[in-house]
């Protein structure tokens, strides 16, 4: 494939260079201006309306600078899925996506009392731990007096979850 002149325009004039700094990396985001996917990232169509196909904007940019597409795709160091500025893409794989996410925090599930669906507290499964560790309550007696299971009993007390009570 190949880009003209005239659709590397067109994509340039989509593109705003004035975006937020990034405190990392410490230069502007190059923002997309025009239409994006659902998920947020930017798209530009190659090959006009009618047979023509929508690439991710950032893709693009990567191909408009090296001739080639990322292999197998461009990442985003500075994780605005917007930014088509060169250097805060990166090419790598699904595994290299999901190692520089989990080093960043970006998909760990909240923990404790800060899950969505968490029915105690901190001190309640300290308090459910201590009781079971004096050997006078039964994972069932706990679990009745909780509301929770006795599995979820079992796994509070064996350090499954609520790891740290």
């Amino acid at each position: 494939m190949r880009l003209t002149n005239a659709m590397i325009d067109r994509f340039l004039a989509k593109v705003d260079k004035n975006g937020p700094v990034h405190p990392v990396l410490k230069t502007r985001c190059h923002l997309w201006t025009a239409s994006k996917f659902v998920q947020g990232y930017g798209q530009f169509r190659i090959g006009g309306r009618v047979g023509g196909k929508l690439y991710r904007a950032h893709r693009v940019a990567f191909f408009i600078k090296y001739g080639r597409w990322p292999t197998p795709q461009a990442l985003h160091r500075c994780d605005v899925r917007a930014c088509v500025r060169l250097d805060h893409l990166f090419e790598g794989a699904d595994q290299d996506n999901a190692t520089d996410k989990a080093a960043k925090g970006r998909c760990a599930s909240p923990k404790g009392e800060a899950h969505g669906g968490a029915k105690l507290t901190l001190n309640t499964a300290r308090a459910i731990k201590r009781k079971f560790g004096t050997g006078h309550y039964t994972k069932t007696q706990l679990s009745r007096e909780y509301d929770i299971s006795r599995r979820e009993v079992a796994n509070i007390v064996n350090g499954l979850n609520w790891t740290e009570a």
